[in-house]
């Protein structure tokens, strides 16, 4: 696209050299015009104290979700089957980032 949008003229992130980050990409959740489109971006998933607390005492025994462990989170927790599985694939790439093996 050419970053010009009828409803809001030239948008301020039309630079395609800029990286995402760059260009201001919204992270939060609502309106997002980077591409000079509006749609809706998904809200950050917000976890409760309890919840982080289930995931990691797991986490420290299993690196890796198996059918039977993820059955067992669910059962404890309040947020969605997919939220869970990328909340752990999120958590061994902190450990990687840390230099801490998996």
């Amino acid at each position: 696209s050419s970053g010009i949008n009828a409803e809001y003229g030239v948008h301020p992130y039309a630079d395609k050299s800029l990286s995402r980050e760059a260009r201001g990409r919204k992270v939060r959740g609502g309106w997002s015009t980077e591409t000079g489109k509006k749609r809706w971006r998904r809200k950050r998933t917000v976890f409760s104290t309890a919840d982080i607390e289930i995931l990691e005492s797991m986490y420290r025994d299993h690196k890796f979700l198996n059918p039977t462990l993820k059955a067992e989170i669910l059962s404890r927790v309040t947020v969605p089957s997919n939220v869970v599985v990328m909340w752990f694939q999120n958590r061994r790439a902190k450990d990687r980032a840390a230099g801490i093996a998996i």
